[in-house]
């Protein structure tokens, strides 16, 4: 549910997606997008209500460095030499309603 409401959020901002849960060796992004010159990796962290923290809090260095590693392959594997690349963290917060309490764009999640 989280990563469908992150890709048409994104959309609506101007991105374009480019691939959906694109896997590697080294790991996995949820989504791949451009956004004018950039590719941008994204990781979509959801959670339902806060009882376990926030979606911004369940992302360890492990998975970022999974994240940094799966961007470069992914460049690698596409020929996209010279191209810029971003790690984006889209959080999704569900209500234990159902309802959509918010989705926040956290952007370059990981820089260097």
């Amino acid at each position: 549910v989280g990563e469908g409401l992150a890709r048409r959020h994104l959309e609506s901002l101007g991105y374009n997606t480019l691939a959906v849960n694109v896997r590697f060796a080294s790991g996995e992004s949820d989504l791949v997008a451009e956004h004018g010159e950039t590719i941008v990796f994204v990781e979509v962290r959801t959670r339902r209500g806060t009882g376990v923290g926030s979606p911004e809090e369940s992302i360890t260095p492990r998975k970022l460095s999974k994240m940094t590693a799966t961007a470069q392959e992914y460049v690698q594997a596409h020929e996209s030499e010279g191209v810029i690349g971003a790690l984006t963290l889209v959080a999704v917060e569900i209500g234990h309603d159902g309802r959509l309490r918010r989705i926040d764009i956290v952007e370059n999640a990981v820089e260097g």
